[in-house]
């Protein structure tokens, strides 16, 4: 679905691969380019663009460069750090979000590492397709909603990535919409990479793109038995 919508509709996100900003042979950290980054009040949680390999052992989902929000052992609960952009959106258009999260290891004592996606003001309910497996698993507990925080997940440790997917988001009034991404670590980093939001594709377009397969797949089948 993923690959089908990108072809369909430019991307509305600037530098959502993070990979924009980057210093030449200095690829520890970056600059989060049409970003802007918030650290905590506090400043125990912080949040920047990174070469997540050098640290965290786990490789950014693509590029060189993905989001780390990192916290200290001293960083009180719900100490969270933020990424924020505005994007231009239309009020008669709705919206799909996509983007890829990871925590290498998993939350420790009593505090615990959470996440949380607000999209014009609302915090957003988050579903996901994990690719380990065959088909959606709900036994699978990347994104577990933190109780009493409805749009706070607590995020599991889990060295792999795996995409979320939310659609069909109808954007704030007037012509832009704002995007915020907040995380808190307690024990190494969450990490987010590869953030797209697009157009939602109009019903006669995915018509089209699924009679052109089925199209496809007839020349095929056509080709073998002539072959």
């Amino acid at each position: 679905m993923m690959a089908i919508l990108s072809s369909l509709k430019g991307a509305i996100v600037v530098n959502g691969d993070f990979e924009q900003g980057i210093v030449p042979d200095v690829i520890s950290t970056a600059p989060l380019t049409n970003w802007t980054p918030t650290n905590s009040l506090d400043g125990t949680t912080q949040v920047f663009g990174m070469d997540t390999t050098l640290t965290y052992g786990i490789a950014p989902q693509s590029g060189s460069i993905a989001v780390a929000f990192t916290s200290d052992a001293s960083a009180p609960a719900n100490s969270m750090a933020s990424i924020s952009q505005t994007i231009t959106t239309s009020p008669t258009k709705t919206y799909n979000l996509h983007f890829w999260i990871s925590s290498p290891v998993a939350d420790v004592n009593s505090r615990q590492n959470l996440f949380s996606v607000i999209w014009g003001g609302t915090m957003l309910n988050l579903s996901y397709w994990n690719p380990n497996f065959a088909a959606p698993n709900p036994s699978r507990t990347d994104l577990v909603e933190l109780n009493g925080a409805a749009g706070t997940y607590v995020v599991a440790g889990d060295t792999a990535w795996f995409p979320v997917d939310i659609l069909n988001l109808t954007p704030s009034p007037g012509s832009t919409t704002d995007l915020m991404f907040s995380g808190q670590n307690n024990n190494w980093a969450t990490l987010v990479d590869n953030v797209l939001v697009e157009e939602t594709p109009e019903p006669s377009t995915m018509v089209m793109i699924a009679a052109g397969a089925a199209v496809m797949g007839l020349r095929r089948k056509r080709q073998q038995r002539s072959a």
